[in-house]
This record gives C-alpha cells, sequence and structure tokens, in this order.
C-alpha cells in the first residue's frame, strides 16, 4: 500500500464519526501491535482513538499520540497510548493502569 493510499485510509477512517467509544484494547489485540506500524495498520487492528493529541513546532507536526481510554466498567482495564513520529510511524506504545 503505498503512502498516499494509506493516508488516505487514515483521513477516511478518522473522520467518519465514532457509533461507540474506541474503549480499551484487549491484552489480545494489543500484543500485535509493534513499533514501526503506520497509522492504517493500528487502525486496521484496533480502529479509532477516543482521544487524539497532536504536539508540533512552527515547522509542523512532531508526533501525534492516539488514546484508547477504558469505559470504567471494569476496574482492571488499561489506558493504550500509541504514540507516531511526524511520518505516521509508531515509535512507542505505553500501556498503563486506567484505575490506579
Amino acid at each position: 500500500m503505498n503512502g498516499c493510499l494509506r493516508a488516505a485510509l487514515a483521513a477516511i477512517l478518522l473522520g467518519l464519526p465514532a457509533l461507540a467509544p474506541a474503549e480499551a484494547i484487549p491484552f489480545g489485540e494489543y500484543r500485535l501491535l509493534r513499533e514501526g506500524m503506520n497509522e492504517a495498520e493500528i487502525l486496521m487492528r484496533v480502529g479509532p482513538p477516543d482521544w487524539v493529541s497532536v504536539s508540533g513546532s512552527p515547522w509542523g507536526v512532531e508526533r501525534r499520540t492516539w488514546y484508547y481510554i477504558p469505559d470504567g466498567s471494569y476496574s482492571g482495564d488499561w489506558l493504550t497510548r500509541v504514540i507516531f513520529n511526524h511520518n505516521g510511524v509508531v515509535i512507542r506504545l505505553e500501556r498503563t493502569p486506567a484505575w490506579q
């Protein structure tokens, strides 16, 4: 899949209104995520995030963080952060207990 097609897919999927919150990512799905994946691959594996934050500079986006936030129905849920570089490639995956 070329870069333009990946970017278009990501833009389309992120632009769609969410029918339900993304919620927590089950461990079985989380363990399939890897550094080096692109945004489209993450979207295909676990769907759109609950929240996106962007940090940048006057020259453009430096990094983007996607948050998958549990709904609170289960005390053992985990908050997942997927951090992308300016090219939309995963540079870090973080998972912390949501209700400490």
